[in-house]
């Protein structure tokens, strides 16, 4: 009578040849679920997107060459992953069967031993053939058990490899429009014309002016005032403090400090200020009134012997920059100590947090982020 044993050793070879065959995923990666047919809707996803389309129309091409950049990390990260996931799969899926491997080999071999040291005398010869074929047979179940489950695990690592990559794709397809939405959506609502409330303790104002991003990296800050002078503001007097304010506040706000870009690859690296103040009888940003004499003037009411000075304190006032001298009425204000010309208005010079409202404008018109440097 052949030998269980026997029988079972030949089976193991045959049964490992053809379980290993069924149950191992292919070499090429590219019959991998989620492999090139991810790839590939992708890529149709991208290209049949009308939505991005019309963003890319609205964007521009250096916007659009960044979010597709954006785009294409993400999906390189996705693949990486995915490699990276199914190496792990397979990987597991290896040890798995050298576990099954070692578990069988070990066990046929306790069975083999304990046949050996078998009785030869009937009727415990017999017992002990029972008991072998018993031992082989727990032996060749718990491996195909093992084999099972290793299969199993196997196929669900991989699905879960699979769907992470379909999240992971899907999202880096989303990120596209986003990325042009989460520019497009500030730069609408940035606008040229700036109009803002702006509040301090018990005092109130409006910051108004026209800005724009002019060529050679310049911004373009223009500020419209109408001058209403009282009635016995002389003609030649009110052309005459006309001048003498328009040259000192652009001489005081323009080209002060570089806005420098500190991340984002937008096409300028930094930009210079010009101020151009306007005076203008429709359309202004500020109405003043002009009075006679001498005073403490504010940013409506000046006195036509006012300084070039206070001129340009009170601009800054239009540009959005409260006061920095104490103020019994406002105990809270953050007093400066730097020379501000929102301090001092005949001595003080801008200071580079004058500027932020234009670097914070041209951040969201740009989607870069754009800081005022010192010089």
């Amino acid at each position: 009578m052949l030998s269980v044993l026997g029988v079972a050793a030949a089976f193991r070879t045959r049964r490992r040849r053809a379980t290993r065959a069924a149950a191992s995923p292919p070499d090429n990666p590219a019959g991998r679920p989620g492999g090139q047919l991810l790839r590939n809707l992708s890529v149709g996803l991208i290209a049949a997107s009308a939505v991005g389309a019309v963003l890319r129309k609205l964007a521009g091409d250096e916007l659009v060459e960044r979010c597709t950049a954006e785009r294409e990390i993400s999906l390189t990260v996705c693949r990486q992953q995915e490699d990276r996931g199914y190496n792990r799969c397979d990987r597991y899926e290896d040890q798995g069967y050298n576990r099954c491997d070692r578990w069988e080999d070990e066990g046929y071999q306790a069975c083999s031993d304990w046949r050996k040291n078998c009785c030869d005398w009937w009727p415990c010869s017999w017992v002990c053939e029972v008991f072998s074929w018993v031992c082989a047979a727990f032996v060749w179940i718990s491996n195909i058990v093992c084999v099972v489950w290793t299969w199993i695990s196997h196929v669900v690592c991989v699905l879960w490899v699979w769907v992470s990559n379909i999240v992971c794709v899907a999202w880096a397809i989303i990120t596209f429009p986003i990325c042009i939405l989460r520019c497009l959506i500030p730069k609408a609502f940035a606008g040229n014309e700036v109009s803002e409330g702006r509040s301090e303790c018990i005092y109130g104002w409006t910051a108004a002016y026209r800005i724009t991003e002019e060529r050679d990296c310049e911004l373009l800050i223009v500020v419209r005032i109408r001058l209403n002078p009282d009635p016995g503001v002389n003609a030649n007097d009110l052309q005459n403090a006309r001048n003498t304010w328009e040259q000192a506040v652009e001489q005081a706000w323009t080209n002060r400090f570089p806005i420098r870009r500190s991340s984002g690859p937008c096409r300028c690296e930094s930009y210079r200020v010009r101020v151009d103040l306007q005076w203008v009888t429709s359309g202004q940003h500020h109405t003043v009134r002009v009075r006679t004499g001498s005073g403490r003037a504010d940013m409506t009411n000046w006195f036509i012997t006012g300084t070039g000075g206070t001129a340009a304190h009170e601009v800054g006032h239009m540009f959005g920059n409260p006061d920095e001298y104490p103020d019994l009425a406002c105990p809270s204000r953050v007093v400066s100590n730097d020379g501000s010309i929102m301090r001092s208005s005949q001595t003080g010079i801008v200071r580079p947090r004058h500027y932020q409202g234009f670097a914070d404008w041209i951040s969201r018109q740009t989607c870069c982020t754009y800081e005022v440097a010192e010089r």
